[in-house]
Formats: C-alpha cells, sequence, structure tokens
C-alpha cells in the first residue's frame, strides 16, 4: 500500500491530494483562485477525534488482522504477530530457564494455527516497518468489548512499540472497543522508556490499556512489589507440583474463561495472575 504522506502542517494544511474536511478556511484565496486554509482553526479542530480519524480516507488507511480467540480467548480478540520471526523471541525461546521455551505459538504455528502465521507475518511487518501514525489506522470492522495485544507474539522494536500505541489510540478515538484493551508483553525496556506512548497528545484515558507484564520466569513467584514500571500487573506461571509445594494460589481461571472474568482487562483488577502451566507443555 502507498503510503499517503502528510505534507508540513505548519506549511500546507492540508494532505497532498486535496484539502481535507478538517481545514478552517481564511475566507482568503492564493493567485491560482484555491482557497486558503486558516492554520490556527485547522489545528484548533485536530483535537476532535471524529476529525482525528477522517484525516485519510479510508481506501488509504491500514488495517490489523484481528484474531478471534480459542481456549481461555474463546469470546475475545487479539492482535497476533510471528513469534518465529521476532529475534527477541527467538532468543529467549533459547532459554531453558525462561517460560519462552515452552512457547505454546511458536507450538501452534506448526499444529492448528498454522494457517494464521501468513496474517501474524504481515502484522509484524505493518507494526515494525515504520511507526504508522494514528490517522493511518483504520478502525475495527466492527465494535467488540475487549482486545488483547500479543495473544501470540512480542514487540520486536520501539517502532513496532509505538505503531501499536497509535493502533489502539484509534480503537478509543473510534469507539472501536467499548470496554479497554490489554496488553500483556515481556518487553519491560520498552515499556519503562514508552509508556503510553501519545495518550497524553489524544487525550486517551491511562486506563483504557492495561499492561500486564509477563514473567520471564516459570515456578518463580513475583508480587505486586516486583511490577515492572508502566505495568499495571504481573503475570507468572506455575508448575502444578510447585504452586501445591509452596502454597501459591492459582487465580487464572477460577472465573472462567477470559472474558468472563476480565480481571487483566480494568484497572481494579488483580495485580498478582497467577496460571498453572498447561499440561503436557514441554520445551521447545
Amino acid at each position: 500500500m502507498k503510503r499517503y504522506t502528510k505534507c508540513i502542517f505548519d506549511e500546507m494544511a492540508y494532505y497532498d491530494r486535496k484539502p481535507k474536511k478538517y481545514l478552517a478556511y481564511s475566507g482568503k484565496v492564493d493567485k491560482h483562485g484555491k482557497p486558503l486554509p486558516d492554520i490556527d482553526k485547522s489545528l484548533a479542530r485536530l483535537d476532535d477525534p471524529e476529525v482525528i480519524a477522517s484525516l485519510v480516507p479510508d481506501d488509504l488507511k491500514i488495517s490489523a488482522y484481528l484474531d478471534k480467540g480459542d481456549g481461555k480467548m474463546k469470546g475475545m480478540y487479539g492482535v497476533s504477530t510471528d513469534a518465529g520471526s521476532i529475534g527477541f523471541c527467538k532468543k529467549m525461546a533459547g532459554d531453558r530457564k525462561k517460560i519462552c521455551s515452552m512457547c505454546y505459538s511458536l507450538k501452534k504455528m506448526k499444529g492448528f494455527k498454522k494457517k494464521s502465521r501468513p496474517a501474524w507475518k504481515s502484522n509484524l511487518k505493518i507494526f515494525s516497518k515504520r511507526i504508522v501514525p494514528v490517522e493511518e489506522w483504520s478502525q475495527l470492522d466492527y465494535v467488540v468489548p475487549y482486545v488483547r495485544i500479543h495473544p501470540n507474539g512480542e514487540v520486536s522494536d520501539y517502532k513496532h512499540y509505538k505503531s501499536i500505541c497509535n493502533f489502539i489510540i484509534m480503537q478509543y478515538l473510534t469507539n472501536s472497543v467499548s470496554g479497554t484493551v490489554g496488553w500483556f508483553t515481556k518487553r519491560k525496556d520498552l515499556v519503562a522508556k514508552y509508556g503510553k506512548w501519545n495518550f497524553d497528545k489524544y487525550n486517551v484515558p491511562e486506563d483504557f490499556l492495561q499492561m500486564t507484564y509477563s514473567n520471564w520466569y516459570f515456578n518463580k513467584e513475583a508480587t505486586t512489589g516486583d511490577i515492572p514500571t508502566g505495568f499495571d500487573r504481573i503475570f507468572n506461571v506455575f508448575e502444578k507440583d510447585f504452586a501445591e509445594e509452596n502454597g501459591i494460589e492459582i487465580n487464572c481461571g477460577t472465573k472462567g474463561e477470559c472474558a468472563r472474568c476480565r480481571e487483566c482487562y480494568k484497572s481494579s483488577g488483580w495485580k498478582v495472575v497467577n496460571e498453572q502451566l498447561k499440561s503436557g507443555s514441554k520445551k521447545i
């Protein structure tokens, strides 16, 4: 898709094909008789969510593939990327002390989710090739209650991270997500550096995005004091025997599927979420 490039707003105040409906005009014309925009009034209108969402024509907007969840994610929707193409994921999966050595996403892509890999590869390319501005993202095709970022895959780099933030902002501005967005990630380095990037600029409430830190290690208990900077909660995974021997309460799954539980999708939700390692899980 050819990028619909934006001219420098301070100089031109309109896109390079034709003026858009967000422009406010000064009542004056240039030497060719073309109406001149009023820069100050036009900039003021950019505070309007409907205006921001309309900056780029619909046929030139960028879409991300949205998955319908399965298993405990049944009834939820997610935006995934290809873990097998991400350097961070491959490095983590090679460390047998880390939970990534049992990566369910890599296993699924070799099995029943094999047909999903092209879409996940496409998402990865879209998110990480460049920082996609808010106005270039399309809204979802239909309103959904909750969206999870990366039920499969992970953030590859800062461009990927910022593109995801801008994608989330567009869904808020267009009311495409009626509830909240839940983002599970192990990239505490990027979260500490960028946080909920661009949210202030577009007046997006902090609690619209719930950030969950996925503990790198399994069978390692982490509590509220271990929640890294920028996160709302921490997610731990334990083997059944280890949890029983150490008196660790497994709360993930006690309220049913994610769509019913929603503890990871609300600001008042659990700060520490403990899941039991799936039976039959083996190192890659």
